[in-house]
């Protein structure tokens, strides 16, 4: 997967190093999985972990990931750990465990801890309702402080995002917004089970904008069906 950044103009193709690209052509773990696979075996138990919360180095600042595990529609190159669902009946009970673990992961911290990095991902953190999503930051400013300038973000699907969600981003502190595009080419698009226009994006993009989200990254992959340099450009 290669993540491209940007916050104001859009990147110009011609600007992209080829060679450079193909050198991240590599194997190597999947970053949606820490630790990796490999290192989970059943000699981890629940008395590990407590001890590893329990004797914690709080002087320095905390990194916490909430993971939101659905999405309306499957992409079909996603590896991510998902369940597909056509309603939000699901989201509200897996929120009530998400935030009771929360809790008791905290229980077992030696002592108040301090945020530098708080992440979104998924699945589809988007899918959040305001409230909802309003709801979890609750939580979690119950049980941490935040450091100054602390990165708060969060991954977005533009297909079915509303201005009502970057409004709670904004007045809850989100600091980046990291949009999947993936490609804009309505063929690739077809071919992965992720049809969402351009127009769509940027309309994602102007919401975000305007309520005051910045900055704002795409994330693009290549190795996709019919992708080619010649379409890439193009797009």
């Amino acid at each position: 997967m290669f993540c491209a950044a940007q916050s104001g103009g859009m990147v110009k193709p011609s600007a992209f190093n080829y060679k450079w690209l193909a050198q991240l052509d590599a194997r190597v773990p999947r970053y949606t999985s820490y630790p990796t696979a490999p290192h989970f075996h059943n000699g981890v138990t629940a008395a590990t972990v407590n001890s590893w919360l329990e004797r914690k180095d709080l002087s320095e600042p905390l990194s916490l990931y909430l993971h939101i595990p659905f999405c309306w529609k499957l992409c079909w190159y996603c590896g991510c750990n998902t369940t597909i669902t056509k309603t939000y009946a699901p989201v509200p009970p897996y929120l009530e465990t998400l935030l009771a673990e929360l809790a008791l992961v905290v229980e077992k911290l030696p002592r108040r801890g301090r945020l530098s990095h708080l992440h979104f991902g998924g699945g589809t953190p988007s899918l959040l309702s305001p409230k909802d999503f309003r709801r979890v930051m609750a939580a979690i400013t119950k049980y941490f402080d935040f450091v100054d300038r602390a990165g708060i973000s969060i991954e977005i699907d533009p297909r079915g995002f509303t201005a009502s969600r970057a409004k709670a981003y904004d007045e809850e502190g989100i600091t980046r917004a990291s949009i999947g595009v993936q490609d804009f080419d309505a063929a690739v698009q077809k071919a992965i089970h992720r049809f969402q226009p351009f127009e769509m994006v940027a309309k994602t993009v102007d919401d975000l904008r305007k309520n005051g989200v910045m900055p704002i990254n795409f994330d693009l992959i290549y190795g996709l069906p019919h992708q080619t340099k010649k379409r890439l450009l193009k797009a």
